[in-house]
């Protein structure tokens, strides 16, 4: 993503394998930049939690986010919650829906984006950011990514209004429910928009 190194990580982001950075704004505390090569590292108050893979580890309930100066965040993600589901609610037939794999992961999120978030982003860029399925992901323990997590039964689940928008844009907020369809006990959840190898922000389950 472009203007990356104009943006900074906060509330746990990461240094680490990906530390390496030249950021244009000054960091806050626990706060690295956004994903982009070359520069320097910053220096913080305090180290955030990095998984082996060079992802912010976050923490339910905690918000992440992207700090553009000071110490205003133009955007937050907070996973509110994770948890396995036998089936889940259909947004097409009034019965339930069975997932493919063994189960679903349902995680609900919670978004914010400050309405100058496109003061942030080089020409040509978009001003916005997708929170849909396909911007998360599963890993297990082990870092070893899941395929086919998003199926046609985790599309059914949920109807509209329980669902976060696919995109959420500046001076928007935007929640709700969304549901991978999963083989795996325990793992990893990422976040990962930007489509750089160790820049995603990851959650345990």
């Amino acid at each position: 993503m472009g203007g990356a190194a104009a943006l900074a990580l906060i509330a746990a982001c990461s240094s680490g394998a990906d530390a390496d950075r030249d950021p244009s704004v000054d960091p806050i505390p626990v706060a690295t930049n956004k994903p982009e090569t070359g520069g320097n590292d910053i220096q913080t108050e305090e180290t955030p939690e990095v998984t082996d893979t060079g992802d912010v580890q976050g923490e339910l309930g905690e918000p992440i986010g992207l700090a553009g100066g000071g110490d205003e965040a133009i955007f937050t993600l907070t996973v509110n919650s994770i948890e396995h589901a036998d089936t889940c609610p259909s947004r097409i037939d009034p019965v339930d829906v069975e997932p493919e794999g063994e189960d679903f992961l349902v995680f609900d999120i919670s978004a914010e984006m400050s309405e100058d978030y496109s003061e942030y982003l080089d020409d040509g860029e978009e001003p916005f950011l997708t929170i849909a399925p396909d911007a998360f992901y599963l890993t297990d323990l082990n870092g070893v990514i899941q395929a086919d997590v998003i199926t046609v039964a985790s599309y059914e689940c949920f109807a509209l209004e329980d669902q976060p928008a696919p995109f959420i844009n500046p001076g928007e907020t935007a929640s709700g429910l969304i549901a991978l369809d999963t083989s795996l006990d325990h793992g990893y959840l990422v976040y990962n928009p930007w489509g750089v190898d160790g820049s995603g922000w990851t959650w345990e389950f």
